[in-house]
Formats: C-alpha cells, sequence, structure tokens
C-alpha cells in the first residue's frame, strides 16, 4: 500500500510537472507572439520613418538646385550690374577728365563759375578762329557746369574762398606768359 500511495504521489507531481510546464510553453508561446508584433510594428515605423525621411530628402534637395539656380542667376545679374555701373562711371570719369583738360588748355577760361568770366562777354571779334575758340570753350563750361549740378562729381575748386580761386587764376595766367 505504501508503494500504491508513493506511485500515485509521484503521478500527481508529474502531472503538476506537466501542467507547470504547459502553462510556461503556453505563456512563452504569447510572450514571443506579442514581441513579435511588437518588432513587426517598431518594423513597420522604421520603414514609414525611412520613406518621409527620403521624401523629405528628394524635396530638400530639389529646393537645393532651385536656391543654386536663383544664385547663379542673382550673381549673374549682379556681375552685368556692376559692368555697366562701372561702364557708367569710367564714361563720367572720361568726360570730366576730356571736360578738365579742354579747360586746361585755356586757363583764362577754365573757370566757369566766375561771373567776370571772358567768355560772358558778347563774341563781337571779328576774327573768325578767336569767335569758333571762344565758341568751343563756352560749350565745355555749359558741360562742366552739368556734370557740376551732381554732388558727387564737384571739383575740389568749387570749395576755395573768392580770394584763393582769385590768386590761383592770377598763378596760372603768370605761368602762361612765362612760356
Amino acid at each position: 500500500m505504501e508503494r500504491g500511495l508513493l506511485l500515485v504521489r509521484i503521478r500527481d507531481e508529474l502531472r503538476m510537472s506537466l501542467a507547470a510546464y504547459e502553462n510556461l510553453y503556453d505563456s512563452g508561446v504569447s510572450f514571443g507572439i506579442r514581441k513579435a508584433l511588437l518588432s513587426e510594428r517598431g518594423k513597420m515605423d522604421i520603414v514609414e520613418r525611412l520613406d518621409f525621411l527620403t521624401a523629405e530628402n528628394e524635396e530638400l534637395r530639389k529646393q537645393l538646385k532651385i536656391q543654386e539656380a536663383r544664385h547663379a542667376l542673382m550673381e549673374r545679374d549682379w556681375e552685368q550690374q556692376t559692368a555697366v555701373e562701372s561702364k557708367k562711371l569710367g564714361d563720367k570719369i572720361e568726360l570730366l577728365e576730356r571736360a578738365n583738360s579742354q579747360l586746361k588748355m585755356y586757363p583764362e577760361y577754365s573757370y566757369p563759375w566766375y561771373s567776370h568770366s571772358r567768355t560772358y562777354a558778347p563774341l563781337y571779334s571779328k576774327d573768325m578762329y578767336a569767335r569758333r575758340a571762344l565758341m568751343s570753350i563756352n560749350a565745355a563750361r555749359a558741360r562742366v557746369r552739368n556734370l557740376l549740378q551732381y554732388p558727387s562729381y564737384r571739383l575740389p575748386a568749387l570749395r576755395l574762398s573768392p580770394e584763393t580761386r582769385i590768386n590761383l587764376y592770377r598763378k596760372r595766367s603768370r605761368n602762361l606768359s612765362l612760356e
């Protein structure tokens, strides 16, 4: 009888162990399924994020190309505009230099801002060459006067006092008479 009780006890322990193993197996399977689903969902999230980032990267590359083209266009326009402005300034400088050289050729007429300039006198000279020279001087004086209307192109001599201008005029006259 002891033997039977022992066998019943062993049988019950085996059943309990088997039930524990089945329970452990079921919980392991459910844990595995749960982890597989979480992993699949995480993988899908990663794939979606990758697709989103790839699309955003492509969009940013397109915008970069557009901005680079825009920058190149603006740079080309700026270079052209700078070239045009420098050409205009060069032309103005050349015009001023020509006017200055023309005025230096006739120093007694080189100060168009003098109210007592000889060119204000009426031209009744019978000498045709002198009359033409005075007319060209008047034209040069008018060009200089037009150029002097712009403040950035005012000649430094305009800032001189009247006494200094007269002294400068006399000095030039003396230098010409010595030559």
